[in-house]
């Protein structure tokens, strides 16, 4: 977990102009905000940006998640559950929003 914690490959936001879907899920008053980007070529995601505000499991999340959409069709993405997430990265039941926040931001930018 502390790995994807400490990652910031896909972190930040693409430039105005790129074409990208996005997504933002969460809110600030709840203290759980994620938004995603993904640039998709021929139905394959090519490139993926996000800002999580959180807690380290959120951040975890959505790196583990990030890195694991590279290279996948949206089929093969609709298929990540958040319970492949909490497997991945041990995320304790009380940290379990977490990996459910990763996955609507997710299913949002399909």
């Amino acid at each position: 977990m502390i790995d994807f914690f400490n990652d910031m490959t896909y972190v930040g936001i693409f430039p105005e102009g790129d074409d990208f879907a996005s997504s933002t899920v969460g809110s600030i008053e709840t203290g759980m905000l994620v938004k995603l980007q993904v640039k998709w070529v021929d139905n394959v995601v090519t490139n993926i940006r996000y800002k999580v505000y959180g807690n380290q499991f959120a951040i975890a999340s959505m790196a583990f998640v990030a890195h694991w959409m590279i290279g996948k069709t949206r089929d093969e993405i609709n298929a990540l559950d958040h319970q492949a997430v909490v497997d991945a990265l041990s995320i304790p039941p009380i940290n379990l929003y977490c990996a459910v926040l990763a996955r609507e931001a997710v299913t949002t930018v399909l």
